[in-house]
């Protein structure tokens, strides 16, 4: 689902480059009851996976995420996204689409342990 960014435009649902997605999930706060809308972000910070949610889909002025420190000793971080023609593409939207990618390339490379490599479908599949 579309969001509203710190200024008040539009944002995709899901936006993403080589080192950086984030997107709206629903989820259930603990404790909590019903599904509510959250933005998700994942990126690499001073070599580590950082996580960034914030508890509500539109962001206001000064809203600060609340932030994770997934996993230290990360020396590479690279997302790629498939379009609906089949092509990866190194950021989302890419120019002239809209909507979700088919699919996330997740390249993760972690001292002493070596590449990660995943492939996330996203998206409605045909």
């Amino acid at each position: 689902m579309p969001v509203r960014g710190e200024g008040g435009g539009e944002e995709p649902a899901l936006v993403g480059g080589p080192t950086a997605i984030e997107w709206t999930r629903i989820g259930t706060p603990l404790g909590r009851r019903g599904a509510l809308p959250e933005r998700i972000r994942y990126r690499l910070e001073d070599g580590a996976l950082l996580r960034e949610r914030l508890a509500v889909a539109d962001r206001a002025p000064g809203l600060a995420p609340e932030r994770s420190r997934l996993l230290p000793g990360v020396a590479g971080l690279v997302f790629r996204f498939l379009d609906q023609e089949g092509r990866w593409r190194p950021d989302w939207p890419a120019e002239g689409r809209s909507g979700l990618p088919r699919a996330v390339a997740i390249e993760l490379e972690i001292r002493g342990l070596g590449e990660l490599r995943r492939v996330v479908a996203v998206g409605a599949q045909r």
